[in-house]
């Protein structure tokens, strides 16, 4: 009998988590506190979960129980290698959960706080769990390859014209592929990789508010103002991987900070440095402000030197696990470290002259404060002001597409679409005015009064936010989603603001923390609420997400394809939905191919003798099929099988298009049509009175009558071996919609 993939899935979360507490208190990290204690047990929890599935990929054995074996064993040699020390670390294990339980139900202010949030965690979990909401990027390339990387039990390249695949870093994907193990079928769980990230962000926010020598109530209000940015809200339980990375390297930085203040190294951090570059390409852009952060604390404590051997040591063999096997494939398939110079290219421009670079830097930067103003990243108060502020900055915008932008797309359009927004995007949606401005008054607050305590530490961490700003907006073609990528400077730029805050005399300091809480409470609110591709409305209403509207009905008509034990061979262009024919019901072989390399002339040669469907565009081979097998999905996709001894090929539907003429409805249809096989079009009529038609071809017409509620089949006249056009004529409805007063029309066998 074989285990439900659920309970295999509850084992193994389980192994991951006793694995990860034993090296954390390997690491003398089980009595650090609450913070360095739950920070670095998600993280190690993380990164030997994205480790050994990385390394699982390499040796064939990604997967399920592949994943379970792995982590049993790593648990067998930890306990091994700990024998006499594991008791005392289930100890230090109960003393950690007793000092939450101690945390939470101790009636403090700050416990109020906590145990709130926990509840607003558990529930966001819970619906993450349940839905799958899709974000198009994720379907494209991410949630794609780990499909096949599931199918397949290696992490390697594919033939694809979507690199996107193949170069773009795999640590979140690979934890995402182990959370998948729960499950047969769909993409459900995914999005708890996000919010694990999201989880370590907001502990690290916290961790690093303390640091700095916040109050504990103050470094809530930190927390609090992370949570209020609405490009990190709506990520906690969105498919994506920018929270994950930014959690991941926020809480590696609080744990190395703390250490070697303490004159100690911490390996835990720097492989956690390491799964935060494995994670996400945008980390080389934050990496110049980082390198400040990291210099300037290691001079403060040059007298500790020798403690930064043991970070250094754990970053170099993690990247070995997280950075290089990626990299190697790059330079393999592409001669490059970073992918194809063609995607290079596209995302960076061209660098002409340090003229130019400086225009880039100041007309990105600008674009981008602009787009602070969208409406929806802001508390329902501020929301008019912003939009009309906004609409009238991005007038003075030229509606010409620019040298600096991403494929040639126009500044004035894009921030118009942000402008009018009225529900948050996940891919656009912004910081928020708040957010910005209260890290910039802390800046300047930090200048001011250098006498204050951590003054000097504000303007290292604000300086390194800056820095990262320039580079990323120096560097990248602007686009309307980068905000997505700030979501890596959040937590230092939420602890300056509070820091700002907190130096606030007494009453101006509680007026000004109860406005900032009730603001952010609202932006978290209604971006968790009205965002599409977020948990609450992919689980209440998917079908409102673009995105999943595409994904579920490419998988309802994939499903519906004969032979499910054969392969589907997919050839599509860049930026298709491609997921969505993997991890299908019941499962079947996806097999990836280049539709750029696809040189035949007809889906027959295409298709060849081998059993199984090739997907493609519609587009693709009508009129030039040769004779095999099609199924046409209106108005994208199109599939072709090699036909069976004695088997006719059947009509295809290539458009189908409504047009009003006069007082007269038409469904005009393009068909394909085949010698000796008849084309059927059914009608259904379900209004409550006949319906009387007109079907015309080029070689015939037939007029009859629909009865009320009623299908009539009727044979279309039509040439063989073409593409004809079949129009029906309907009298126009005296009222209402036209495509809902006339009789729904088909093909069928």
């Amino acid at each position: 009998m074989i285990a439900p993939p659920g309970l295999i899935f509850a084992a193994d979360a389980a192994l991951v988590g006793l694995t990860a507490w034993l090296g954390l208190c390997a690491a003398g990290l089980g009595r650090r506190g609450l913070i360095e204690a739950s920070q670095g047990w998600l993280l190690l929890a993380l990164a030997w979960i994205a480790g050994s599935g990385i390394l699982l990929g390499l040796g064939g054995g990604l997967g399920r129980s592949g994943f379970l074996g792995l982590h049993a064993a790593g648990l067998a040699v930890l306990l091994l290698g700990r024998r006499k020390q594991w008791r005392g670390d289930i100890g230090q294990g109960r003393d950690w959960l007793a000092a939450w339980g101690r945390l939470v139900r101790g009636g403090t202010p700050e416990g109020w706080l906590v145990g709130g949030l926990i509840v607003v965690l558990l529930g966001l979990t819970v619906l993450a769990a349940q839905a799958e909401p899709i974000v198009y990027d994720a379907l494209t390339y991410r949630l794609s390859r780990i499909g096949a990387w599931l199918q397949d039990g290696t992490i390697r390249h594919y033939a694809t014209d979507d690199p996107r695949l193949n170069y773009m870093p795999v640590a979140p994907d690979v934890v995402i592929a182990w959370l998948l193990g729960a499950t047969n079928e769909g993409f459900h769980l995914a999005p708890l990789a996000q919010l694990a990230g999201g989880l370590l962000l907001l502990g690290a926010t916290f961790g690093l508010g303390r640091t700095a020598g916040l109050s504990r109530l103050n470094a809530l209000g930190a927390v609090a103002l992370a949570l209020g940015m609405a490009n990190v809200a709506v990520q906690f339980t969105t498919i994506q991987s920018d929270l994950f990375t930014a959690g991941v390297f926020a809480a590696s930085y609080l744990l190395w900070h703390r250490a070697l203040e303490r004159g100690e190294g911490s390996w835990v951090a720097g492989v956690g440095a390491a799964l935060a570059f494995g994670s996400k390409g945008t980390m080389f852009y934050l990496a110049p402000g980082a390198a400040l952060w990291v210099g300037w604390l290691a001079w403060r404590q040059r007298a500790h030197w020798q403690a930064l051997g043991p970070t250094a040591l754990g970053l170099l063999v993690a990247a070995l696990v997280f950075v290089l096997p990626g990299c190697w494939r790059n330079v393999v398939t592409y001669g490059s470290l970073f992918g194809p110079r063609d995607a290079v290219r596209l995302h960076h421009g061209e660098f002409t002259t340090p003229a130019h670079a400086a225009e880039k830097l100041v007309w990105n930067l600008g674009t981008s404060a602009v787009q602070l103003l969208e409406p929806t990243a802001q508390p329902l108060w501020l929301q008019g002001v912003s939009r009309r502020a906004g609409e009238k900055l991005t007038a003075r915008f030229s509606a010409e597409a620019d040298p600096y932008v991403f494929i040639g797309q126009s500044r004035r359009d894009q921030l118009e679409r942000v402008m009018r927004l009225t529900e948050p995007d996940a891919d656009v949606v912004t910081c928020g005015i708040l957010g910005a401005l209260l890290f910039v008054a802390g800046l300047l607050l930090a200048a001011t009064m250098r006498q204050r305590p951590a003054a000097a530490q504000m303007l290292v961490w604000g300086g390194g936010v800056i820095i990262y700003l320039l580079v990323q907006h120096g560097l990248v073609q602007w686009h309307h989603w980068a905000f997505r990528f700030m979501v890596l400077a959040a937590p230092w730029m939420a602890v300056v603001g509070a820091w700002g805050v907190g130096g606030l005399p007494r009453g101006w300091r509680v007026g000004a923390w109860a406005m900032l809480l009730m603001s952010a409470t609202e932006v978290f609110a209604f971006t968790q609420w009205r965002t599409s591709q977020a948990a609450w409305q992919a689980l209440t209403q998917p079908g409102r997400s673009a995105s999943y509207f595409v994904y579920s009905h490419w998988r309802a008509w994939a499903e519906q394809l004969d032979q499910p034990g054969e392969p589907l061979r997919l050839a599509f262009p860049i930026d298709k939905p491609l997921a969505s024919f993997y991890r299908l019901g019941p499962p079947r072989p996806v097999k990836l191919e280049q539709l750029s390399g696809m040189k035949t002339a007809t889906a027959e040669a295409a298709v060849g003798a081998g059993a199984g469907w090739l997907v493609v565009p519609l587009e693709q081979f009508k009129g030039r099929e040769g004779r095999v097998m099609g199924r046409t999905r209106l108005p994208d996709l199109a599939a072709y099988r090699a036909l069976r001894p004695g088997e006719q090929p059947q009509p295809l539907l290539y458009r189908h298009r409504l047009i009003t003429e006069g007082e007269r409805i038409r469904r005009e249809l393009l068909v394909r049509t085949w010698s000796n096989v008849p084309v059927r079009v059914e009608l259904f009529n379900p209004m409550a009175s006949a319906c009387p038609f007109e079907l015309s071809t080029p070689t015939g017409r037939v007029t009859d009558v629909v009865s009320a509620g009623s299908r009539l089949v009727v044979v279309a006249p039509v040439p063989a071996d073409m593409l004809a056009v079949v129009t029906i004529d309907f009298p126009k409805p005296a009222s209402g919609a036209a495509d809902q007063g006339i009789p729904l029309v088909r093909l069928v066998p």
